[in-house]
Formats: structure tokens, C-alpha cells, sequence
């Protein structure tokens, strides 16, 4: 800045030499024009210098975004917890074959058995002696489509309930499946198999 203090003075005496050097008289200086002139300089040299190192504004902490700051997701909707499990009435589970196991082969053509399940009674209710084992789905094997238990069953007790079945006149392997039923008549539990082979 000193420099162009320098140079503002140096060109107004070349002014006012020049001025003076056309008419032979001896010039009379203006200080009061020179100040103003060389103040004005001053000043916009000044602007122009801030303008030039005035520093690039940074972000705030506020205005970088978080992976916390996360936007919410507008699809999103809250999942209500789901409902207490309800406890069952009437429910049964197979614990196992006492008799007849699976593919058992040791019947003849036209011979009556007895296959007996171990069934648990996994509901909360009791099981009457009115209960039954009812004929579901697959081979019939000549048995009885119901029968009644005639025991009672304490609810998370095991019993051993029985059918009557004949064996097939022909050969081949053939299975049955029946599940437990209340005093109504209204089946429940998962089913159970008997399996046999006719050689």
C-alpha cells in the first residue's frame, strides 16, 4: 500500500509540473485535492483487498448431517406387539406307537389288529370319556370311523387309546390317518398314522 501512496503523489507532481512548465507560472498546490485523491485510492485499493481474502464461510455443526439425524421414513408405521398367545381347549400331540409300528409287515391278508397310540392331552381342558379317535384321512383298513375313549385325560397327561383295524386282502403297504375329536364330534390335535405292509 505504501507503493501506491508513492505512485498517487508522483502522478499529481507530474500534473502540476506539466501545468506549470505551459504557462511559466510557478503552480500553487492543492493539498487539500491531493489528500482527497489519494484517500480515495486508498480506499478502493482497501476494498478491493478485504474482497479478495475474505474467507469462503464453512458449515456450522448444525448444518452437517449425522447418520443419527437420519430422516424419518414416511412409509414406516409402528408394528403393534403382537396379541398374548391364547391357550387351547382341546389339543393333542402323538407321543409314540405301542403297537404296530411303522411299516410293519408281520399282519396276513384279512387279519384284525390292534393299533394303540401314546397321545398327549395338550390342551387346558380335560379329555371325558366321551372323547374320541376319529378316522381322518387315507386307508380305513375296515375300522370304525369313531370311538370313544372311555377314560378321562387331565390336561399335560399321557394316555394310551386304541382302534380295531383289519388288515387288507391284498398286498401292498397301506396307512391311515386319524386324529382325537371332543364329546361333540369336533376333531382337534395333529393326526396320527397306523402303517402296515402285506407281504
Amino acid at each position: 500500500m505504501k507503493a501506491s501512496h508513492s505512485f498517487v503523489i508522483l502522478i499529481v507532481a507530474i500534473l502540476l509540473a506539466a501545468c506549470g512548465s505551459r504557462t511559466g507560472a510557478t503552480p500553487t498546490l492543492d493539498v487539500n485535492a491531493m489528500y482527497t485523491a489519494a484517500a480515495g485510492t486508498f480506499v478502493a485499493e482497501i476494498t478491493q483487498t478485504a474482497a479478495a481474502f475474505t474467507p469462503t464461510p464453512q458449515p456450522t455443526a448444525t448444518d452437517i448431517p449425522t447418520a443419527d439425524a437420519a430422516p424419518a421414513d414416511p412409509n414406516a408405521t409402528d408394528t403393534p406387539p403382537a396379541p398374548p398367545t391364547q391357550a387351547v381347549c382341546d389339543d393333542a400331540i402323538f407321543v409314540r406307537d405301542v403297537t404296530i409300528p411303522d411299516r410293519y409287515d408281520q399282519l396276513i391278508p384279512g387279519q384284525e389288529f390292534t393299533k394303540t397310540w401314546e397321545l398327549k392331552n395338550t390342551g387346558t381342558c380335560p379329555w371325558t370319556a366321551d372323547y374320541q379317535i376319529v378316522y381322518g384321512y387315507g386307508e380305513l383298513m375296515n375300522g370304525k370311523k369313531a370311538n370313544r375313549i372311555g377314560v378321562e385325560v387331565p390336561p399335560q397327561a399321557t394316555v394310551e387309546l386304541s382302534v380295531t383295524l383289519v388288515a387288507p386282502a391284498l398286498s401292498g403297504e397301506y396307512t391311515g390317518f386319524w386324529r382325537m375329536a371332543n364329546a361333540a364330534g369336533v376333531p382337534f390335535g395333529k393326526f396320527f398314522s397306523v402303517n402296515i405292509i402285506i407281504p
